[in-house]
């Protein structure tokens, strides 16, 4: 079961770095006001799944209601830095050039 939860810990950390500094991003950018409120709602919303998650499922349903706290908000912010500013902050495009060029 431990080994389960640090998976989907990794996982979820992971998946966070790869998308990118977007809340960095958005507050150096004057989106500050929308990055507050990307926090503001994702941390009440993740906080009450991670309670029930956590009374249903024990050391489980705190890994993923740590996983949704850590990623609903930064796909959220991701969402927004493409959207306001027409690129892609994720590791994806460097994946898909290093990819490109392996493949030549």
């Amino acid at each position: 079961d431990s080994r389960i939860i640090l998976i989907i810990l990794v996982l979820t950390t992971l998946g966070a770095t790869c998308l990118g500094p977007v809340h960095y991003i958005l507050d150096l950018t004057g989106h500050q006001n929308i990055n507050l409120k990307i926090i503001s709602v994702s941390a009440i919303v993740t906080t009450l799944a991670q309670v029930v998650l956590i009374i249903l499922f024990g050391a489980l349903g705190a890994a993923l209601g740590t996983a949704g706290v850590v990623l609903v908000p930064r796909v959220w912010a991701y969402t927004i830095v493409r959207q306001r500013h027409g690129f892609d902050p994720s590791i994806v495009p460097i994946l898909l050039k290093v990819t490109a060029a392996r493949m030549k």
